[in-house]
C-alpha cells in the first residue's frame, strides 16, 4: 500500500506521463 502518495501527487505524475506519452506519440507519426 502506497498511502503516502497523495492523490494530487498521483494526478500530477499522471498528467506529466500523459504529456510525455502524447509527445512521443506525435513524434512517432512524423
Amino acid at each position: 500500500d502506497m498511502g503516502w502518495i497523495s492523490d494530487e501527487n498521483l494526478a500530477d505524475r499522471a498528467r506529466m506521463f500523459a504529456k510525455n506519452d502524447y509527445g512521443r506519440y506525435l513524434k512517432s507519426r512524423l
